[in-house]
């Protein structure tokens, strides 16, 4: 696999706003983008894929303690500290892959997609831009978990994944008889990115959102029959 990734704030001039985070490690890409109206939630969304990266497991009682802990460290204004009485919450996407067996688990509105041969091979967990909704499921700091949704898909050499943040992800879906994908696989670096997410919220294309992509290149499946 190679990996290359991107990500821009809603607003660039403030980045350490953005409430979206991608973590990989060896054959794990998580994902997850924090709830905006929600407090320290791009902290939380981070530690949920550190998580999981670290362990396979989404865990919501560890991570919880892990963003806690760092929450509490300096004392809070009290509007704050009044915010964290409710629970915090996160959209998550996991992604592990064993050679070519692709294992998906999502919660909320970020997606992957797989292109082959210049079509689209696989949505999840959303295949409609209809699908995308103001309250999707999240996964909470404290209480229950929504149910997780499930994929297992079987990969070939010269795949190409594309992993990406709600607004990006509805975009996609919107143009994906234009094959979106080309313009995604052509980036080179961040300033490409940049550019181009600049021009599509611009035209009023693509929603004012932080927005994150992971773009996944499949090589030959190397293992030993």
């Amino acid at each position: 696999m190679v990996i290359k990734s991107f990500t821009l704030a809603k607003d660039p001039a403030t980045p350490q706003q953005n409430e979206d985070a991608l973590v990989w490690q060896g054959q794990r890409l998580v994902l997850t983008d924090g709830a905006s109206s929600d407090a320290f939630s791009g902290l939380w969304a981070r530690r949920l894929g550190e998580q999981f990266v670290a362990t396979g497991t989404l865990d919501q009682e560890q991570a919880a303690q892990l963003w806690q802990d760092e929450v509490r460290q300096n004392p809070l204004p009290w509007f704050l500290a009044d915010k964290l009485r409710q629970p915090t919450h996160a959209s998550f996407l996991g992604l592990e892959w064993d050679g070519m067996q692709l294992q998906v688990q999502a919660i909320g509105d970020s997606c992957v997609f797989v292109i082959r041969a210049d079509s689209l091979a696989l949505a999840f967990p959303y295949d409609n831009a209809d699908h995308f909704a103001s309250h999707p499921a999240l996964v909470p700091t404290q209480g229950r978990v929504p149910e997780r949704r499930h994929a297992h898909f079987l990969l070939q050499p010269d795949d190409t994944l594309l992993a990406a943040t709600d607004a990006l992800a509805a975009w996609i879906l919107r143009e994906q008889a234009h094959q979106p994908w080309h313009s995604l696989q052509a980036l080179q670096n961040e300033t490409d990115f940049v550019r181009w997410v600049q021009t599509l919220r611009d035209s009023g294309r693509l929603a004012l959102d932080d927005t994150t992509l992971a773009i996944i290149a499949v090589g030959p499946d190397t293992r030993e029959s």
